[in-house]
């Protein structure tokens, strides 16, 4: 006899196909699922994705403001974005051929409004993008140079492998304020440096919690209750350092602790 194979299936991105794998998570399957539906998507439909995003406007200049972004391709990703505005948004992911067949007749019916979606998001997030990391690499001094890590490392994980694709929309509408706020805190540094660094220090406990548990890999970073915690971080570091930029949610320290316990429950329960 054979030994039982278990796990969730997920299928998988291998960029130019898909393949069918087993992970120990669910949550690491949806996500994967997701990104493997991407690119079946953009296989399935290549010409019509590419057509409109070589037709949104101001192209060219968005791929200068997205340059600085290490290894990042501006139009394939956008590409993808779009397969997921148009398909997917609205929709539970499929998980038949039927219902891959159904997200495609019903996606072709709004393309034209997904495309307004994600060519009204992408110059705003691109420019203020361009503006944050301009600032920070202007700024120069010895005595700033914890506040100015922190704000690179708060760059690099907003803008790291894929996060046009796999930030979740109301999330991803949210990244020209933080890039905003990123900003203005660098404007404001020279002007009250003891201040910012009391507001890092406030920071610190929970940013800490999502570092760790994205270097180590820890499945549970998938996890719906982590996802919106991780984001909860980012408001909070708006509300700390650029208040009058004001936030998409009610956040404090001790609603981003509430929400911790709910990740530690979910966790726990993933585990069991």
């Amino acid at each position: 006899k054979g030994t039982a194979v278990t796990g969730w299936p997920a299928i998988v991105d291998r960029a130019d196909t898909v393949s069918l794998r087993l992970f120990s998570s669910r949550h690491i399957a949806d996500y994967e699922t997701r990104r493997g539906m991407i690119r079946l998507l953009c296989l399935r439909e290549p010409r019509r994705l590419k057509s409109q995003v070589k037709h949104l406007p101001g192209l060219s200049q968005l791929e200068v403001l997205a340059a600085p972004i290490p290894g990042f391709r501006l139009r394939p990703r956008l590409k993808e974005r779009l397969a997921w505005q148009t398909f997917l948004e609205q929709r539970a992911l499929p998980r038949t051929r039927a219902d891959f067949e159904a997200c495609i007749a019903t996606g072709l019916e709004r393309i034209s409004m997904a495309v307004q979606d994600v060519a009204s998001l992408v110059p705003p997030l691109f420019k203020w993008y361009y503006k944050a990391h301009s600032a920070i690499e202007k700024r120069k001094g010895p005595l700033w140079n914890d506040s100015l890590t922190d704000m690179q490392d708060q760059l690099e994980h907003l803008v790291s492998d894929g996060f046009l694709v796999t930030t979740p929309w109301p999330w991803l509408c949210q990244f020209p304020r933080y890039f905003a706020a990123i900003h203005h805190r660098i404007e404001r540094l020279p002007l009250d440096f003891a201040g910012d660094r009391r507001r890092m220090e406030a920071l610190l406990v929970f940013q800490q919690r999502c570092t760790s548990r994205f270097e180590s890999n820890d499945p549970g970073r998938f996890g719906p209750r982590f996802v919106r915690y991780r984001w909860m971080v980012e408001e909070y570091r708006v509300s700390l350092f650029a208040q009058k930029l004001g936030t998409a949610v009610a956040v404090s320290e001790k609603r981003l602790e509430q929400q911790w316990a709910n990740v530690l429950h979910e966790s726990a329960a993933g585990s069991s």
